[in-house]
């Protein structure tokens, strides 16, 4: 979902902590510095409320046009353990300072999910290849790493995979203002391209790299949504709404799904039993009753694992 959905609430900051007056960026790259500011006043910056509108005209990137990209990122800290095989290396206290980042590394550069079937290989902003060890030796000793995904709705038009990813790295290191030791590997294994990135937990002077809550939510994806549009141009209808069929029955949070939760009542429970109920169009309304329909008979006639949803609402929904 892109910044430009979201409306701002009134945040109250200090006049030193206003970086919009005191920086000299633009207004949308201060605005991205603001939301990685949380981790310094260790509270939110800014508050977004869902409108499904977009506010402020042009200012902030992309709209509800815009090329949809799904990012995943997780914080990860380096677990120590005994495990010889990690990474191929012979001793075990080679590996036992972070093997699951070795472990990860491996994993992302696996054969057969790179393209045409081949081994996925490693790269960052500057190499088109680079050994999994060496990151792993730059990272080993390091409090965490940090996991990220990146797919684009559309990445199989993008015809630099690793130019896009370059780009959308280069645009975080930016909005953090700091440089970023990153790896990153494309797979081709799935319906769609994605890329896996795994960025060191420290930085140029020693310290943990922290990144705040609210860019981690919001900011990672809207830079990610905002190149993929630069490259690939504003979605059309028919793209919008073959976009949003995908969601009925797809495993993973969507935007039906956040739609369906901002209208909860009280009871945490939602009534579609008109055929219009909430001022969308005919099109939207119907895709929000297939999700809940989907949700209701698949654990009965499809993947088990819907069952293990985490989305607490579901349990109340009713089928109509």
């Amino acid at each position: 979902m892109l910044l430009s959905e979201f409306d701002f609430e009134e945040a109250r900051l200090d006049d030193e902590q206003n970086v919009l007056r005191l920086s000299g960026d633009d207004p949308r790259q201060a605005y991205f510095r603001r939301l990685n500011m949380g981790k310094k006043l260790r509270r939110p910056v800014l508050k977004f409320r869902d409108t499904g509108v977009a506010s402020r005209g042009n200012i902030w990137a992309g709209n509800a046009q815009g090329q949809r990209v799904v990012v995943k990122i997780n914080v990860v800290k380096n677990k120590a353990r005994k495990l010889s095989s990690a990474l191929n290396v012979r001793s075990s206290t080679e590996a036992g300072s972070a093997a699951n980042l070795s472990a990860h590394i491996r994993y992302i550069s696996r054969s057969g999910a790179g393209e045409n079937e081949e081994r996925a290989v490693l790269f960052d902003k500057a190499s088109e290849a680079i050994a999994g060890r060496d990151f792993f030796e730059l990272c080993r000793e390091d409090r965490h790493h940090f996991r990220m995904i990146i797919s684009p709705e559309n990445g199989h038009d993008i015809d630099d995979f690793r130019g896009y990813i370059r780009g959308v790295m280069s645009r975080i290191e930016k909005d953090l203002g700091e440089r970023l030791d990153w790896v990153s590997a494309v797979h081709y294994d799935t319906d769609d391209i994605h890329a896996h990135v795994i960025i060191r937990g420290k930085k140029d002077n020693g310290q943990d790299l922290v990144i705040a809550r609210d860019y981690i939510a919001f900011g990672i994806r809207s830079r990610a949504q905002e190149l993929a549009t630069e490259l690939l141009g504003e979605r059309s209808l028919d793209e919008i709404q073959k976009s949003i069929e995908r969601e009925v029955d797809a495993l993973r949070v969507t935007s039906l799904d956040r739609f369906i939760e901002g209208k909860l009542d009280e009871s945490r429970e939602i009534d579609v039993r008109k055929e219009i109920n909430f001022g969308r169009s005919r099109f939207y309304e119907q895709a929000l009753k297939g999700r809940l329909r989907y949700f209701v008979l698949a654990p009965l006639f499809g993947p088990r694992n819907v069952r293990k949803t985490p989305f607490p609402f579901l349990s109340s929904l009713a089928s109509q």
